[in-house]
């Protein structure tokens, strides 16, 4: 069993992520599901951590333009984690 997502960033690059919920034999099969999804809900929180970081320099610089007066610029950005369940027993 395995849980693949596939992110496309700001740049429009894709990258596959790919995490096994393998368990060991005399596990409940489950246990290797909730393994996967804590290690996939891992790597996406490391994929988003400098994009919230950037949105929150983004906000203070902009509540800064805001309070000197300036309008602050307006951007539109596409951001897609789309997230496919292939856990299926091979």
């Amino acid at each position: 069993m395995e849980l693949l997502g596939e992110y496309v960033g700001l740049d429009g690059q894709q990258r596959l992520l790919r995490v096994p919920c393998e368990a060991p034999a005399d596990a409940d099969p489950f246990q290797g599901l909730l393994s996967g999804v804590a290690q996939m809900r891992e790597l996406v929180a490391e994929l988003f951590d400098p994009l919230v970081q950037q949105e929150a320099q983004d906000r203070e610089a902009a509540a800064a333009e805001e309070a000197d007066g300036s309008t602050p610029n307006m951007r539109l950005e596409l951001m897609t984690l789309r997230t496919r369940d292939t856990c299926s027993s091979d």
